[in-house]
Order: C-alpha cells, then structure tokens, then sequence
C-alpha cells in the first residue's frame, strides 16, 4: 500500500499497519523515560494524556519489532544500540519476548447480569488466557516457524509457584488448545443474552497465568528460546473503575516473577491518584509530560527528530527532509524592518512624552537612543524600558527629587524578553506562534498534539512548494493563522468529547479572562504572564478529598472538572512549587500551550497567580451558600 505523502497524519501508533513504517518512525528518545530498572521483575505503570506516545513504546517491544530491528541494525542504529543497552537484543537475536495486550474492549464484563463476584473472575480469566495465547504466538514468532511448529515448545511447571489449574507440563499445542478452549468459552458467556456459569470453564482470582509465562520454564525443541518475557497491558484505562481498581491492586501487590508494564491515560485516575508518590519497592510510574518537562528541551530535540523522520518518509516528487528548514523562524529581517521600526518610533514618543513631566527617566531613554542593533532587537528594548517605566511608575517609594536615574539599564532577562516580544504581538500584530520551538512548545509535551500541528503546516509547506519553487519558506503570518485555526477546533471540540463539557468551557473561560487581566497589566509583573492558577497545598488536598466531597457537593464538581481537564490535557498540573525560596507548596494547574494561542495568551511557562477553591467555584457560578451534609444550609 503507498503511504500517505503526509506522513505526519499517521499519529496513532495503531493507525500505522507496516511494522517497517512504524519503526521508520518511531523517535528512540522515548526510551529514555523508562526507569533503569522497569525490566527487573516488578510493575512499571506507564501514564499520560491522549496521543501522548504509551502504546508506541510498548509496540516497540513486540517481537516483530525486535526481529526487524535486529535483521536491520544499520537502519534502526539509535533503536538497535538502545536496546542492546537493555539486554533485549544480541549478535543471535532478540532475547526477550514482549507479551503485548489491548484491554480496550474487557470493560463490558462489568455490564454481564452475573454475580458481582464472577464478574472479576471472568476478567482475569480472560486476560490470562489470551495472555498464553500471546506467548504461544510470540515464541513461534521469535523462531519464524508457523503454528505446526506449536508441539516443538515445552512449558515446564515452575519450581515452588502454585499453578495447579493450567495443565503444566505440557507442549506448546496442548496448552494452545487449552487456552483457546477456555477463551471461545469465555467469549461465549459474554454474548448471550441468558447467562449462567459454565462449570467447565476454570476461573481465577488473579492474573496466575503469568506465572506460566517465566522464561526459563519455556524451551523449544528442549533449548532454552529467551531469557527474558514482558507483559504489557496496554489501555487499561478503558477498564470501568472497580476493574482496573482490582487489576491494579493484584499486580502491583502481588510479586510475579516477571516485569509487567501497565499503560493508561490520565483520564481513568482520581484526582487523588494523580498527586506524585505512588511508587513504590514493587512498581514504578512513569508520566510521560512530566518526563519531557522535567527535561526542558529535550520534547523539542525529540520532536524535530520524529519530524525530521516524517518528512524524509513522504513520498514527494521533491526532496524535503525536514519540516523545520521550510518554516520561517525569525522576523529580524528586512521584510519586517519598516514594521518594527514604527513600533520604536510609536514607542519612543509615548516615552518622551512622559520625559516632559519628568527628567526621572531620560538617562534610560538617551542610552536606548544610543543603541546600534537590529530593528526588532530595538523595537523590543523599546518595549523592555516601557515595562521597566511602567514599574518604576507603580513604584510605592516616593521620589525626593525629580533628578534623572542612574543609567544601569543591563540586558533584560529572558521573562522581560519574551513579555515584551507578548506584548509587542499583541499591541502591534506582529506574529507571535511560529517557529519550531515555539511549535514543540504548544505541543505541551504530547506527541500527538506535535504531530498534529506539524501535518497542517506541512501540508501548507508542500503545497507552497508545488505552486512557487522558489519560495520553500512558510512564512511566519501563515503558520499562526494554520495553529490557531487548529487551537480554536481544540476548544470547539470539548464539548462534544466531555460529558462535563460546559461546566469545562465555562471554567476555561472564567481562566482566560483571568489570565488576560494579570497578563496585560502595563507592568508585566508575573513574567512572560500568566498561564497558570496555583492553589495552596492544604487547600487542593480539601478539593481532592472524598470527605470533603461529602460535606462539600461544589468541592466534588470542581474536583469533577479538574480531573476531566487533566485527563484529557486541557490542564497540565505541577505540584511541590512554591512562590520564593520560602514560600509555601502550591499545586499549580497550566492551560494546555495550545489554548494559549486560542486565548491568544503567552505560551512561556512560570506565570501562575494564587487562587481558592471557592474562588474556583465562582468561576462555575455555584453558590458559596452553607452547606451541611451536601445541602444548602437554610
């Protein structure tokens, strides 16, 4: 099949069919979020918002990825040297098994007229059994033998492990057979309309087949085949809340002798979950956005080397190896000249205006006169001095005399810069969203929103390229209009895919608002603005707590809402901040960088201002009135 010429719009691990695309894809740097030892025998709990790159990390350990990647190792050599790091590859070949399951269709058994207690049973079976099936596959796999090789695979009875219900010892075809009869019988219950318990299916309270999975117990033709086996089950926030509650508790409580890795969205937690520390001696977790943040600009190396992957994959009658050559990634050009130009000036005269009231600034202002630079860099130490005025002008201290100021105007800091080059967007509609970092940035650390932002302007370079050979470039005024057309679908979509979706509209709105009040404040005090609301530590524990939830039903919406916004990336939360070196610890919630050029607002982080969870509920118009036990106290 041709592949698409945008191979930017395969975003989905799933949507991508060829194993050798997939790989030809696949940005390594991922791996690195993996903890050193999430191959050691415990649970490694991977998390993140939608599109935010689980099921492609647990796809590459698949053993038809392995084996590609080891025929080819010149091809994949960033794949191949990661995972010889890991132990996983060798000179003969792939040395583990990946062990991968989907549970995105398991939740139904939770809808089954049974009795609750079966219902449990039923899903662990399931899982069990298709888990061995997978296995049974993956070996013959590994071998590149076909299904009549089944009876060349042993599976010995592991020393010390009770397992007495799946017939061990025995060949890889009878337990084939077993497993695929148990399955059918399963299946079967769970489409009929008149249920009863078939006897003769065995059930289980626990995931016990795992422990039929242990590498040393499998060899074919009576040699040892890995030495080491992975399971991996994937979307297991599909699962209906008592399920993964269980599922979670049996494999992170119970020692298996084999490392089980779990992947979800942040959208099947409780707000109560999502609060850091829950890892422990037996299990890990691993929230991919806090591992690109933690990392500063390490989301926009990867995200330039996907993209750069994806142009070079796309099949035009033109070379175009990356996305970010075709961008336009500075306006300190000549094109723009005459533009900031007219800023300096415009700026320059407001300034000198306020220099025939007073003398307290013309030092300042004669050495910006003086400066010799490019002009964008002095249309924006133009606007850097209006802010500092502006502060001076708010300033408490009163002035004894009206002499001019020393002249110590040093070079700005990187928070004035950018709220000045904000500002100057803003005031004077100079583009502000372009540029490849810029674009990494609104992709708030998420792979999918990425590649999303990428295909339209790489949709628009192409199309460029093919109506005008000589212009390859795609101007800066073009690309924020493309990523704001795609931010403004954002914020239409939330409610068509929430069922909380107007009391999320209105509180994103109440937020904007909010933000452009303290962003546009003529003295930028909360640098480059503010994108963030910060609620004290003791305060959010009272938002996320069951008993308050009781007392409180306004405290259950808003904790409703912000687990809703979480789960689905419209808020990105960071915890333990504090305001000063001895300020007191803050959960911070930040909008989502691509509502920020919707909401046309600043998308450089660290602007956050304190706000109560009453405040919050004001913002969904619920009444302050008392309330005992839930109701309005009369």
């Amino acid at each position: 099949m041709r592949e698409p010429n945008n191979p930017f719009r395969m975003r989905s691990s799933e949507s991508i069919d060829s194993q050798l695309t997939y790989l030809k894809l696949f940005g390594s740097g991922i791996l690195d979020a993996l903890p050193d030892d999430c191959l050691l025998n415990k649970v490694t709990i991977v998390r993140s918002g939608p599109g935010g790159g689980k099921t492609s990390l647990l796809r590459l350990f698949n053993p038809e990825s392995l084996k590609e990647i080891h025929l080819h190792p010149l091809e994949y050599k960033d794949l191949s040297e990661s995972l010889e790091k890991y132990n996983i590859i060798n000179e003969n070949g792939p040395t583990m098994l990946g062990i991968y399951l989907r549970l995105s269709d398991y939740g139904t058994f939770q809808d089954l007229p049974l009795a609750e207690e079966s219902k449990i049973p039923y899903l662990f079976s399931l899982i069990g059994y298709r888990l061995i099936l997978k296995m049974l596959i993956g070996i013959l796999s590994l071998k590149n033998v076909d299904p009549t090789y089944l009876d060349h695979i042993t599976i010995t009875k592991p020393i010390g492990i009770n397992i007495s219900d799946i017939p061990l010892p025995c060949n890889g075809k009878e337990l084939f057979e077993w497993a695929s009869n148990m399955e059918q019988k399963i299946c079967s219950v769970m489409n009929r309309f008149d249920i009863s318990h078939d006897s003769s299916i065995s059930l289980f309270n626990n995931i016990v087949h795992i422990n039929a999975l242990i590498p040393t117990n499998i060899l074919f033709d009576g040699k040892p085949v890995i030495t080491k086996t992975l399971v991996m089950l994937d979307d297991v926030h599909e699962l209906r809340k008592p399920q993964r509650k269980v599922l979670l508790e049996k494999l992170t409580q119970t020692r298996f002798p084999i490392p089980i890795w779990i992947a979800e969205r942040l959208e099947a937690l409780e707000l109560d979950e999502l609060v850091p520390g829950d890892t422990g001696r037996e299990y890990n977790t691993v929230y991919l956005e806090e591992f690109w943040e933690a990392r500063n600009k390490s989301f926009e190396t990867f995200a330039k080397s996907i993209s750069n992957k994806r142009a070079e994959f796309a099949r035009l009658d033109f070379e175009m190896n990356s996305l970010h050559q075709h961008l336009e990634e500075s306006i300190d050009t000549p094109e723009w000249s005459s533009k900031f130009k007219n800023v300096s000036d415009e700026i320059g005269k407001k300034l000198h205006s306020i220099s025939l009231r007073t003398s307290f600034y013309d030092n300042w202002i004669s050495e910006q006169e003086s400066k010799i630079q490019s002009p964008m860099n002095n249309a924006l130490d133009w606007r850097i001095l209006e802010i500092k005025i502006a502060r001076e002008e708010n300033s408490v201290q009163k002035k004894l005399f009206d002499a001019p100021l020393e002249t110590e105007l040093e070079d700005a800091d990187a928070g004035l810069k950018a709220a000045a080059e904000f500002f100057i967007h803003k005031e004077y509609d100079i583009p502000y969203f372009f540029g490849f970092p810029k674009i990494a940035k609104l992709a708030t650390f998420n792979v999918e929103q990425f590649l999303e932002i990428a295909s339209e302007l790489f949709d628009e370079a192409v199309s460029q390229r093919i109506k005008n050979k000589k212009n390859e470039i795609l101007l800066s005024k073009r690309q924020e209009e493309i990523i704001k057309n795609i931010a403004k679908m954002h914020w239409e979509q939330i409610e068509k895919k929430n069922n909380n979706g107007r009391d999320i509209i209105k509180f994103l709105t109440k937020f904007k608002e909010f933000a452009k009040e303290q962003t546009l404040k003529p003295n930028a005090p909360y640098l480059p603005g503010v994108t963030g609301i910060g609620i004290s530590k003791n305060l959010y524990e009272k938002i996320i707590d069951p008993e308050m939830h009781i007392e409180n039903k306004n405290y259950k919406r808003l904790a409703e809402l912000l687990q809703s916004c979480i789960g689905h990336n419209y808020l990105k939360i960071k915890y333990d901040a504090r305001q000063g070196k001895k300020g007191s610890e803050v959960t911070i919630l930040y909008l989502n960088r691509l509502f920020c050029a919707n909401f046309d607002l600043p998308i450089g982080k660290g602007g956050w201002r304190h706000k109560t969870p009453d405040e919050l509920c004001d913002w969904l118009e619920l009444s302050r009135k008392p309330q005992i036990n839930g109701k309005v106290k009369k």
